[in-house]
Protein backbone atom coordinates (compact mmCIF):
# COMPACT_ATOMS: atom_id res chain seq x y z
CA UNK A 1 0.00 0.00 0.00
CA UNK A 2 0.92 3.40 -0.83
CA UNK A 3 0.15 6.83 -1.10
CA UNK A 4 1.05 10.13 -3.23
CA UNK A 5 0.07 12.86 -4.76
CA UNK A 6 -4.03 12.81 -4.60
CA UNK A 7 -4.64 9.68 -4.56
CA UNK A 8 -4.84 7.32 -2.12
CA UNK A 9 -3.59 3.98 -2.90
CA UNK A 10 -3.53 0.56 -2.11
CA UNK A 11 -2.34 -2.64 -3.71
CA UNK A 12 -5.35 -3.23 -5.97
CA UNK A 13 -5.69 0.21 -7.24
CA UNK A 14 -5.94 4.40 -6.12
CA UNK A 15 -9.27 6.46 -6.01
CA UNK A 16 -7.84 10.05 -7.06
CA UNK A 17 -9.52 12.82 -5.48
CA UNK A 18 -9.53 16.45 -7.32
CA UNK A 19 -11.16 18.31 -5.30
CA UNK A 20 -13.68 18.21 -1.93
CA UNK A 21 -16.96 21.28 -2.04
CA UNK A 22 -19.30 21.86 1.11
CA UNK A 23 -22.43 24.07 1.80
CA UNK A 24 -21.92 24.40 5.35
CA UNK A 25 -25.65 24.58 7.75
CA UNK A 26 -28.05 24.18 5.01
CA UNK A 27 -31.29 23.70 7.23
CA UNK A 28 -33.64 20.66 6.85
CA UNK A 29 -36.56 21.43 5.14
CA UNK A 30 -39.34 23.18 7.28
CA UNK A 31 -36.48 24.63 9.74
CA UNK A 32 -36.00 27.98 9.80
CA UNK A 33 -32.19 29.74 9.43
CA UNK A 34 -30.25 29.78 5.99
CA UNK A 35 -27.49 28.12 4.87
CA UNK A 36 -24.18 30.73 6.00
CA UNK A 37 -22.31 29.66 2.79
CA UNK A 38 -20.12 27.15 0.69
CA UNK A 39 -16.75 26.27 0.31
CA UNK A 40 -14.07 23.69 -1.28
CA UNK A 41 -10.43 23.05 -1.32
CA UNK A 42 -8.27 21.01 -3.97
CA UNK A 43 -6.56 18.44 -2.87
CA UNK A 44 -2.67 19.11 -3.75
CA UNK A 45 -0.99 17.26 -0.49
CA UNK A 46 -0.71 13.69 -0.19
CA UNK A 47 -3.85 12.09 1.95
CA UNK A 48 -3.19 9.47 5.27
CA UNK A 49 -3.85 6.10 4.18
CA UNK A 50 -3.98 2.93 6.36
CA UNK A 51 -5.13 -0.46 6.25
CA UNK A 52 -6.42 -2.42 8.83
CA UNK A 53 -9.11 -4.80 9.91
CA UNK A 54 -12.55 -3.75 11.39
CA UNK A 55 -15.34 -5.77 13.28
CA UNK A 56 -18.05 -4.86 11.12
CA UNK A 57 -21.41 -6.53 11.56
CA UNK A 58 -19.73 -9.22 13.95
CA UNK A 59 -17.35 -10.30 10.91
CA UNK A 60 -13.56 -8.74 10.09
CA UNK A 61 -12.93 -6.92 7.40
CA UNK A 62 -10.30 -5.35 5.63
CA UNK A 63 -10.82 -1.78 5.51
CA UNK A 64 -8.54 0.50 3.44
CA UNK A 65 -8.83 4.16 4.47
CA UNK A 66 -7.38 7.59 3.35
CA UNK A 67 -7.68 11.14 5.59
CA UNK A 68 -8.00 14.12 3.50
CA UNK A 69 -7.46 17.00 5.16
CA UNK A 70 -8.79 20.33 4.55
CA UNK A 71 -6.08 23.39 4.11
CA UNK A 72 -5.72 25.76 7.27
CA UNK A 73 -4.98 29.15 8.10
CA UNK A 74 -3.33 29.75 11.62
CA UNK A 75 -2.75 33.14 12.86
CA UNK A 76 -1.58 34.23 16.61
CA UNK A 77 -3.92 36.55 19.19
CA UNK A 78 -1.72 39.62 19.27
CA UNK A 79 -1.11 41.22 22.86
CA UNK A 80 -3.83 43.68 22.73
CA UNK A 81 -5.48 41.15 24.41
CA UNK A 82 -3.50 39.90 27.49
CA UNK A 83 -5.33 37.07 28.84
CA UNK A 84 -5.26 35.24 26.01
CA UNK A 85 -2.33 36.67 24.17
CA UNK A 86 -0.19 34.09 22.71
CA UNK A 87 -2.57 31.46 21.72
CA UNK A 88 -3.26 31.04 17.69
CA UNK A 89 -6.50 30.34 16.08
CA UNK A 90 -6.82 28.07 13.07
CA UNK A 91 -9.56 27.52 10.52
CA UNK A 92 -10.14 26.12 7.40
CA UNK A 93 -12.61 29.14 5.81
CA UNK A 94 -14.99 31.87 7.94
CA UNK A 95 -18.47 33.38 6.82
CA UNK A 96 -20.09 36.52 7.78
CA UNK A 97 -23.36 35.13 9.61
CA UNK A 98 -24.99 37.34 10.91
CA UNK A 99 -24.80 41.60 9.85
CA UNK A 100 -27.60 43.82 11.72
CA UNK A 101 -27.84 47.74 12.35
CA UNK A 102 -29.93 48.57 16.02
CA UNK A 103 -30.42 51.83 16.74
CA UNK A 104 -28.63 53.13 20.04
CA UNK A 105 -29.24 56.57 20.98
CA UNK A 106 -28.67 58.00 24.93
CA UNK A 107 -27.95 61.05 26.70
CA UNK A 108 -26.75 59.79 29.78
CA UNK A 109 -24.75 61.41 33.06
CA UNK A 110 -21.84 59.21 32.79
CA UNK A 111 -19.53 60.74 35.97
CA UNK A 112 -20.01 63.47 37.82
CA UNK A 113 -19.28 66.50 35.24
CA UNK A 114 -19.68 65.13 32.42
CA UNK A 115 -23.14 64.73 29.89
CA UNK A 116 -22.39 61.94 27.03
CA UNK A 117 -25.43 62.14 24.06
CA UNK A 118 -24.82 59.74 21.52
CA UNK A 119 -26.88 59.48 18.63
CA UNK A 120 -26.11 56.36 15.85
CA UNK A 121 -26.04 52.81 15.30
CA UNK A 122 -24.77 49.89 16.74
CA UNK A 123 -23.26 47.77 13.87
CA UNK A 124 -23.43 43.57 15.19
CA UNK A 125 -21.80 41.18 13.50
CA UNK A 126 -21.16 37.48 14.07
CA UNK A 127 -18.78 35.27 12.18
CA UNK A 128 -18.69 31.76 11.80
CA UNK A 129 -15.58 29.84 11.36
CA UNK A 130 -14.90 25.98 9.95
CA UNK A 131 -12.33 24.13 11.52
CA UNK A 132 -10.28 20.76 11.30
CA UNK A 133 -12.31 19.81 8.45
CA UNK A 134 -11.34 16.28 7.47
CA UNK A 135 -13.02 13.91 4.43
CA UNK A 136 -12.57 10.38 5.19
CA UNK A 137 -12.76 8.01 2.51
CA UNK A 138 -13.17 4.10 3.07
CA UNK A 139 -13.31 1.56 1.27
CA UNK A 140 -13.96 -2.27 1.37
CA UNK A 141 -12.62 -3.25 -1.95
CA UNK A 142 -13.69 -7.09 -2.32
CA UNK A 143 -16.86 -6.36 -1.60
CA UNK A 144 -17.30 -3.25 -3.65
CA UNK A 145 -17.97 -0.88 -0.71
CA UNK A 146 -17.24 2.43 0.27
CA UNK A 147 -17.93 4.50 3.60
CA UNK A 148 -17.37 8.63 3.16
CA UNK A 149 -17.73 11.00 6.55
CA UNK A 150 -16.98 14.83 6.48
CA UNK A 151 -16.19 15.64 10.01
CA UNK A 152 -14.81 19.09 11.71
CA UNK A 153 -16.04 21.74 14.58
CA UNK A 154 -17.04 25.40 14.16
CA UNK A 155 -16.14 28.59 16.11
CA UNK A 156 -17.82 31.65 16.39
CA UNK A 157 -16.99 35.43 17.33
CA UNK A 158 -19.76 38.26 17.77
CA UNK A 159 -18.44 42.03 17.12
CA UNK A 160 -20.59 45.42 18.13
CA UNK A 161 -19.32 48.43 16.39
CA UNK A 162 -20.80 52.00 17.46
CA UNK A 163 -21.54 54.07 14.48
CA UNK A 164 -22.81 58.00 14.98
CA UNK A 165 -22.49 61.31 16.26
CA UNK A 166 -20.42 61.27 20.10
CA UNK A 167 -21.23 64.75 22.07
CA UNK A 168 -19.70 65.31 25.30
CA UNK A 169 -20.15 68.43 28.25
CA UNK A 170 -19.29 69.86 31.07
CA UNK A 171 -22.30 70.15 33.43
CA UNK A 172 -22.19 73.08 34.73
CA UNK A 173 -21.34 74.93 32.52
CA UNK A 174 -22.78 72.82 29.38
CA UNK A 175 -19.26 73.62 27.25
CA UNK A 176 -18.86 71.18 24.53
CA UNK A 177 -15.91 69.35 24.87
CA UNK A 178 -16.05 66.65 22.38
CA UNK A 179 -18.29 66.66 19.03
CA UNK A 180 -17.29 64.11 16.76
CA UNK A 181 -18.50 61.08 14.44
CA UNK A 182 -17.22 57.62 15.66
CA UNK A 183 -17.20 54.58 13.61
CA UNK A 184 -14.71 52.52 16.31
CA UNK A 185 -15.57 49.12 17.53
CA UNK A 186 -17.29 49.20 20.71
CA UNK A 187 -16.07 45.24 21.89
CA UNK A 188 -15.92 42.11 20.34
CA UNK A 189 -16.38 39.65 22.03
CA UNK A 190 -15.80 35.28 22.10
CA UNK A 191 -18.59 32.93 21.47
CA UNK A 192 -17.62 30.28 24.03
CA UNK A 193 -15.56 29.33 27.33
CA UNK A 194 -12.68 27.40 26.42
CA UNK A 195 -9.39 28.80 25.52
CA UNK A 196 -7.67 27.98 22.36
CA UNK A 197 -5.00 25.15 22.81
CA UNK A 198 -2.09 25.96 21.31
CA UNK A 199 0.30 29.08 21.80
CA UNK A 200 2.34 30.75 19.64
CA UNK A 201 5.51 32.14 19.81
CA UNK A 202 5.54 35.53 21.16
CA UNK A 203 7.53 38.04 19.28
CA UNK A 204 7.68 36.83 15.56
CA UNK A 205 5.14 39.35 14.75
CA UNK A 206 1.45 38.98 14.14
CA UNK A 207 -0.25 38.82 10.96
CA UNK A 208 -3.82 39.65 12.40
CA UNK A 209 -6.43 39.54 8.90
CA UNK A 210 -9.39 40.00 11.39
CA UNK A 211 -8.20 42.27 14.24
CA UNK A 212 -11.30 42.53 16.16
CA UNK A 213 -11.87 38.48 15.97
CA UNK A 214 -10.92 35.96 18.71
CA UNK A 215 -11.99 32.62 17.83
CA UNK A 216 -13.04 30.26 20.60
CA UNK A 217 -14.70 26.36 20.29
CA UNK A 218 -18.56 26.73 20.47
CA UNK A 219 -18.95 23.15 20.47
CA UNK A 220 -21.43 22.95 16.94
CA UNK A 221 -20.19 20.12 15.14
CA UNK A 222 -20.03 19.42 11.29
CA UNK A 223 -20.59 15.43 10.81
CA UNK A 224 -21.70 13.91 7.57
CA UNK A 225 -22.08 9.70 7.26
CA UNK A 226 -22.82 8.11 3.51
CA UNK A 227 -22.32 4.64 5.76
CA UNK A 228 -21.51 1.66 4.04
CA UNK A 229 -22.77 1.28 0.15
CA UNK A 230 -21.76 0.58 -3.20
CA UNK A 231 -19.07 2.45 -5.02
CA UNK A 232 -15.98 2.95 -6.33
CA UNK A 233 -13.82 5.66 -7.30
CA UNK A 234 -15.38 6.76 -10.32
CA UNK A 235 -18.36 7.50 -7.99
CA UNK A 236 -17.08 7.96 -4.67
CA UNK A 237 -20.63 8.18 -2.23
CA UNK A 238 -21.61 12.07 -0.88
CA UNK A 239 -25.49 10.98 0.08
CA UNK A 240 -25.23 11.05 4.15
CA UNK A 241 -27.06 9.38 6.30
CA UNK A 242 -26.68 11.62 9.26
CA UNK A 243 -28.72 12.98 11.46
CA UNK A 244 -28.88 16.82 10.87
CA UNK A 245 -27.19 18.95 13.87
CA UNK A 246 -28.01 22.24 15.59
CA UNK A 247 -26.87 25.23 14.39
CA UNK A 248 -27.27 29.08 15.01
CA UNK A 249 -28.16 31.19 18.48
CA UNK A 250 -27.08 34.46 17.29
CA UNK A 251 -30.38 35.70 19.53
CA UNK A 252 -29.77 33.76 22.10
CA UNK A 253 -30.89 35.08 25.90
CA UNK A 254 -28.52 32.33 27.25
CA UNK A 255 -25.26 34.00 29.50
CA UNK A 256 -23.36 36.44 27.27
CA UNK A 257 -20.54 34.01 26.93
CA UNK A 258 -22.72 32.73 23.97
CA UNK A 259 -23.54 34.64 20.68
CA UNK A 260 -25.77 37.39 21.77
CA UNK A 261 -26.93 39.60 18.84
CA UNK A 262 -30.24 41.59 19.63
CA UNK A 263 -33.49 41.76 16.88
CA UNK A 264 -34.21 45.61 18.29
CA UNK A 265 -34.00 48.27 20.92
CA UNK A 266 -36.47 50.38 22.60
CA UNK A 267 -36.14 53.81 24.02
CA UNK A 268 -36.21 54.04 27.73
CA UNK A 269 -36.14 57.42 29.63
CA UNK A 270 -34.02 57.49 33.04
CA UNK A 271 -35.33 60.21 34.39
CA UNK A 272 -35.33 64.37 34.36
CA UNK A 273 -31.89 66.10 33.95
CA UNK A 274 -31.08 68.65 36.51
CA UNK A 275 -31.15 72.19 35.35
CA UNK A 276 -30.75 71.32 31.29
CA UNK A 277 -28.78 73.45 28.90
CA UNK A 278 -30.16 74.82 26.68
CA UNK A 279 -30.15 73.03 23.13
CA UNK A 280 -30.20 69.21 24.96
CA UNK A 281 -32.32 66.43 26.47
CA UNK A 282 -34.34 67.40 29.09
CA UNK A 283 -34.50 63.71 29.99
CA UNK A 284 -32.06 60.65 30.20
CA UNK A 285 -32.98 58.07 28.12
CA UNK A 286 -30.84 55.17 26.57
CA UNK A 287 -31.83 52.58 23.98
CA UNK A 288 -32.45 48.69 25.14
CA UNK A 289 -31.78 45.82 23.49
CA UNK A 290 -34.15 43.62 22.58
CA UNK A 291 -33.86 39.88 21.88
CA UNK A 292 -36.28 37.35 20.21
CA UNK A 293 -35.72 33.28 20.99
CA UNK A 294 -32.97 31.43 19.97
CA UNK A 295 -32.55 31.69 16.02
CA UNK A 296 -31.26 28.29 15.76
CA UNK A 297 -32.19 25.27 12.98
CA UNK A 298 -31.19 21.49 12.67
CA UNK A 299 -29.29 21.74 9.69
CA UNK A 300 -26.43 19.76 7.30
CA UNK A 301 -23.81 19.83 5.38
CA UNK A 302 -23.92 18.62 2.07
CA UNK A 303 -20.86 17.48 0.51
CA UNK A 304 -19.22 17.24 -3.38
CA UNK A 305 -16.32 15.56 -4.48
CA UNK A 306 -14.87 15.63 -8.14
CA UNK A 307 -12.90 12.71 -9.11
CA UNK A 308 -9.40 13.14 -11.02
CA UNK A 309 -10.16 10.55 -13.81
CA UNK A 310 -11.34 7.76 -11.27
CA UNK A 311 -8.75 4.78 -10.91
CA UNK A 312 -5.17 5.60 -11.66
CA UNK A 313 -2.37 3.51 -11.73
CA UNK A 314 -0.59 1.98 -9.03
CA UNK A 315 2.85 3.85 -8.13
CA UNK A 316 5.48 1.83 -9.18
CA UNK A 317 7.77 -0.14 -6.39
CA UNK A 318 11.08 1.00 -6.57
CA UNK A 319 13.93 -1.88 -8.67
Amino acid sequence: MASFGKCCCQDNGCCCIDRVDVDFAVPTPGQPGASIGSWGWDVATTPTATEATQTIGGIPRLVQTCLYRAPSTTICIPPDYPSIAGYSLSYNTYFLAVERYIPADYFLEVDLDRYWWFQGNLLWRVYAYAQDLVLRVERRVAEGLMRVRLTGTYAMTRERYFSGRLRQYVKSTCTLLVDNTSTAPVDHIPCARALPDHPCTIGGGYFIPFTTNIERNTGYGIFMDTGWVSGNCDTIPTLSTAEPNIFGGYNSTSPPGDCRVPSGSNLVTHGSVPSPCSGLPTTFYSHVETYTPDNIWFATHPFSITPCGGPSEEEEAPP
